[in-house]
């Protein structure tokens, strides 16, 4: 197996495991001052409780990897960091962590002076949280050819518009997460408006597909307020969604939080039974 070959196999591992750890759910981490560091490293805050008692939090609910592949130090390769430019959201998946697959022990430097992480051996890794909107130029030492950007946006109002983006949370996979915008459908949710930072309305409506003639259910919901959010067949049974609505983002690209969970029933998916409550 030649270098480059096994290089990518280490970085598709390293980038599944990456996957996972920045979709842990957002609940406090408690260790001591060893973890800490590590999970500081990680891109985490990490806040004094009591003597030697930390917690733990992640600053963003998913992450971005980018990996100093193998070679690089040879700059006649012509290798640079994977990827070289990405974009990231505030509050989204700002939270960018590097990972050295190189042979040489790498730092990841900042053109500006904002960041500069410890020596990096092989294999080791070092996160950063960006929490301001511009362009960020970064290097390497001591390879200085090696050279990347980070672009820090607020929430793209066209990223996958006209859809509701999911956000699943490890390990819990009844449980996940939607971005909704107005511009957004998720579900049984056609339509959402933003009234003010407490307050949204809904349109619940059947699935297009299934019953595009279905009847409207307007909604005025709060904070923590739970609805119908969708039904599915799974075999002999239905699953049926509830969403939760969680946050409410009135500056920038508006947008609201609903945190979804299912259980299994018999009932059947049935649009109008199953917002009888809400009429």
């Amino acid at each position: 197996m030649d270098s480059f070959t096994l290089g990518l196999i280490i970085f598709i591992g390293i980038l599944v495991s990456f996957i996972v750890l920045m979709s842990l759910p957002s609940e406090q981490i408690f260790c001591d001052v060893d973890c800490k560091l590590h999970f500081e490293n990680e891109g985490m805050r990490c806040e004094q409780i009591s003597y030697n008692e930390y917690a733990c939090k992640q600053r963003s609910r998913y992450g971005v990897d980018v990996v100093v592949p193998f070679g690089s130090s040879d700059v006649e390769l012509n290798r640079n960091f994977i990827p070289q430019s990405i974009t990231v959201s505030i509050g989204i998946n700002n939270t960018v962590r590097w990972t050295n697959l190189d042979s040489t022990s790498k730092t990841i430097v900042s053109d500006s002076g904002l960041f500069g992480s410890p020596v990096l051996l092989p294999n080791q890794s070092w996160a950063f949280v960006f929490e301001k909107e511009g362009n960020y130029g970064y290097h390497s030492n001591p390879s200085p050819w090696l050279n990347g950007k980070v672009n820090v946006v607020h929430f793209d109002p066209n990223y996958q518009k006209g859809h509701g983006i999911e956000l699943l949370v490890f390990p819990n996979f009844d449980v996940s997460y939607y971005l909704m915008r107005e511009t957004d459908s998720v579900g049984y949710v056609g339509k959402m408006s933003i009234i003010n930072s407490k307050t949204i309305s809904v349109t619940l409506r059947d699935y297009p597909e299934i019953n595009p003639e279905s009847s409207n259910v307007d909604l005025t919901l709060r904070l923590g307020d739970k609805i119908i959010g969708g039904c599915s067949d799974i075999g002999k049974q239905t699953r049926i969604y509830y969403k939760t609505l969680e946050k409410i983002e009135t500056e920038n690209t508006p947008y609201v939080e609903f945190r979804e969970e299912h259980t299994t029933s018999n009932q059947l998916c049935n649009f109008e039974e199953l917002v009888k409550e809400y009429r």
